[in-house]
């Protein structure tokens, strides 16, 4: 931002993370690295802030961990508000994709009297209902780690289609999903995602273009003895940016991390 004489005097309490109204001229820059330059020809003082109690300092590269510390203010961070419209992005590009295959969205309670997946009292029943449904909400688990991977609280993507044939069915719409959600999000936030492979996860560019090569003949063989037809999968959407944006920590992936012995907020 350039300033010109008849700016104001406003500008001597002009501090970083101040909040300002500013009345002037959008100019081409000449600097190669901007696009654009705004001649201020008024700057007014919206929201002050005290440079000296403000957690994050001008010009000063602050690591994921100490913004972490600041849950309500992180969104100032170039990283965590690049985080937050990626998030956003991909909220849309998954929601788009299912309703463009014919899944409908359920809303399930997050509260229940079941025993879920707790294998407690088993029965069977059967249903005519919608053949492909999906859900997209907050998920609760009593995890009691403070690895780098989980989290108390997290966002889950869970779709069940019936019909299914063959286990290749239902990897096919797994993988179409996480296509179709990358695309879009390497499509509507270069800028972002450029940012965390550049700063935060240098390298980590060329490893989005790999699958993950591992052997899963467990699971295989789950499916192998005595199973029947059925379809069904989750994606825990932490999990899924932490992958693409090569994040360490999950926790960093969510704006208000709940995680073993911490509720910030």
């Amino acid at each position: 931002m350039e300033e010109k004489p008849e700016v104001l005097a406003d500008q001597v309490y002009l501090t970083f993370g101040c909040a300002v109204d500013i009345t002037g001229t959008l100019e081409k820059s000449p600097n190669k690295k901007q696009n654009v330059e705004l001649y201020a020809h008024q700057i007014k003082v919206v929201g002050e802030c005290n440079p000296v109690d403000f957690p994050f300092k001008i010009k000063e590269r602050h690591s994921l961990e100490y913004v972490r510390q600041f849950p309500h203010l992180r969104c100032r961070t170039n990283a965590f508000s690049s985080l937050l419209r990626i998030r956003s992005e991909a909220t849309t590009a998954i929601q788009s994709f299912f309703r463009d295959n014919g899944y409908v969205q359920i809303h399930t309670p997050v509260i229940t009297s079941n025993d879920c997946e707790g294998a407690g009292e088993l029965f069977q029943v059967e249903v005519r209902a919608f053949s492909a449904v999906y859900t997209f909400g907050p998920t609760f688990r009593a995890e009691n780690s403070q690895s780098r991977r989980h989290l108390a609280e997290f966002y889950m993507v869970e779709a069940e289609a019936a019909f299914t044939e063959s286990l290749d069915d239902l990897m096919k719409v797994m993988e179409d999903l996480f296509k179709a959600t990358t695309e879009h999000v390497l499509s509507c936030c270069a800028e972002d995602v450029e940012l965390f492979h550049k700063y935060i996860a240098p390298g980590h560019r060329d490893q989005v273009d790999l699958m993950l090569k591992r052997k899963f003949n467990v699971y295989l063989q789950l499916r192998e003895f005595g199973s029947v037809p059925h379809g069904g999968f989750g994606m825990g959407f932490e999990r899924y940016l932490q992958c693409i944006l090569g994040l360490h920590n999950i926790k960093d992936a969510i704006p208000f991390a709940r995680f073993s012995h911490s509720c910030l907020l």
